[in-house]
């Protein structure tokens, strides 16, 4: 009977120690919308991306389909990378998706995609995904 008081009060105060201590001055996660602006120049959207990380959210897809520019006359994306300094799969996959949507069996020409100024480390991770055969890719002049 003490060892199920011991262990049901031990577990009590793992719970207010995961509660009050664990959790609370756990740093907080900014789920907010990435700052993205779209400009389309002819048939070219030039998109930049003013954040500092691309994990998958699907924010410039949203922001593309908000702003109604998914259009079969749009001949090129052109991603400003300037900013981002993290980029995972999910990142990765939603550049997949948005070259599909932008896809169009019809259209004689296929949608180029161009990512500039892209950093050093994320230029080796598109590469490694073999993300050139889907984009141009700059990279970042460094003075």
């Amino acid at each position: 009977m003490i060892l199920k008081q011991d262990f049901w009060t031990e577990s009590i105060f793992l719970n207010i120690l995961k509660k009050y201590f664990f959790f609370k001055n756990r740093p907080k996660i900014n789920k907010e919308m990435i700052h993205v602006e779209i400009n389309q120049e002819g048939n070219t959207l030039k998109i930049s991306i003013n954040d500092k990380r691309i994990d998958g959210d699907n924010h410039i897809m949203n922001a593309l389909k908000e702003g109604n520019f998914i259009r079969p006359e749009i001949e090129c994306l052109e991603f400003d990378f300037y900013s981002v300094e993290y980029l995972n799969s999910l990142g990765i996959t939603e550049f997949v998706n948005i070259n599909r949507s932008f896809s169009n069996p019809e259209k004689k020409k296929k949608t180029k995609f161009k990512f500039l100024n892209v950093s050093s480390h994320i230029y080796a991770i598109l590469e490694l995904v073999e993300m050139h055969k889907m984009a141009e890719i700059q990279m970042k002049h460094s003075y």
